[in-house]
C-alpha cells in the first residue's frame, strides 16, 4: 500500500477553512482522480483537526473532519501503532523533531510517500529510517518535506496528473 503525497494536518485546515488561492489549489489537489489513493495521513491528523471543533462546540466542523479523515478511494489513513511509534523514536533520536512531527514522518515513510506537504516551517528536508535495531524494513525509503505554498501545491498536482 503506497501513496505519493503525505498530508500534514495544516493542509486540511488550510484547504477546508481557508478562502484564498492556496486553499482552492489544495481542494483541487485533493480532488485529483487517480486509480489508487495518492494521498496518506495519520490518525493523529484527525486528533489534531478535532481540537478546535470540540473547543468551539462546532458539530459541523467535527463531523466534516471525522468524515474526511477516513480510508477512502483518495486517502490512506495510517494508525498510530507500535511500528509507527518505533519509527518516530528512531527519527527523534537522529533529528530534533517534536513527537507529533516524528509520527507524521514515520507514517509517511510507512506508506512510501515521496513528499510530505506541510505548513510547519520546522519540518524541512528529507527524512529516512536507517536503523538496524529498530526492526523496520523501510531501508531505502525517504520522504522530502515541501512547504505549503501555491507553487508547490500546483507542481504536486501536475506531477500526480502526469
Amino acid at each position: 500500500m503506497t501513496a505519493k503525497v503525505y498530508l500534514d494536518t495544516n493542509v486540511f485546515i488550510r484547504a477546508f477553512e481557508g478562502s484564498d488561492a492556496l486553499s482552492q489549489a489544495l481542494v483541487d489537489l485533493l480532488a485529483i482522480d487517480v486509480p489508487e489513493p495518492a494521498f496518506a495521513t495519520s490518525e493523529l491528523t484527525l486528533a489534531e483537526l478535532l481540537v478546535h471543533p470540540y473547543r468551539n462546540g462546532d458539530d459541523t466542523g467535527r463531523q466534516r473532519y471525522d468524515n474526511l479523515v477516513r480510508p477512502s478511494a483518495w486517502l490512506h489513513v495510517g494508525p498510530v501503532d507500535r511500528q509507527v511509534l518505533t519509527g518516530a523514536a528512531v527519527l527523534r533520536s537522529k533529528h530534533r523533531l517534536k513527537l507529533p512531527d516524528a509520527i507524521h514522518i514515520s507514517t509517511a515513510l510507512h506508506f512510501g510517500c515521496e513528499l510530505l506537504i506541510t505548513g510547519d516551517g520546522g519540518l524541512d528536508g528529507s527524512f529516512s529510517l536507517e536503523h538496524q535495531s529498530s526492526g523496520q524494513s523501510w531501508t531505502g525509503k525517504a520522504v522530502r518535506t515541501v512547504g505549503l505554498m501555491l507553487d508547490t501545491v500546483r507542481a504536486t498536482a501536475e506531477q500526480l496528473r502526469a
